[in-house]
């Protein structure tokens, strides 16, 4: 099933897929959530400490479309 796609912030398309959700320490109150543009293959990081939302963006001009799976794949090379 596929998920439904956020906008980018950089090349203001809707191809903002979710890629790694790295879980949670639930009692902490602590989250991390992964998003990489399936045109620009920029990143978008989510981390959240309570009611604190903490919200990173990597840059990258790499304007192509991607399947859901070469996003993933990009994605995993990139962070490993």
């Amino acid at each position: 099933m596929e998920r439904q796609l956020l906008e980018c912030k950089f090349c203001n398309q809707k191809a903002l897929m979710h890629v790694d959700d790295e879980g949670s320490f639930g009692g902490m109150g602590v989250s991390w959530d992964h998003y990489i543009c399936k045109v620009c293959l920029s990143e978008k990081d989510v981390s959240v400490k309570w009611d604190t939302e903490i919200i990173k963006w990597t840059k990258r001009d790499k304007f192509m479309v991607r399947t859901d799976d070469d996003a993933r794949e990009i994605y995993h090379s990139l962070v490993s």
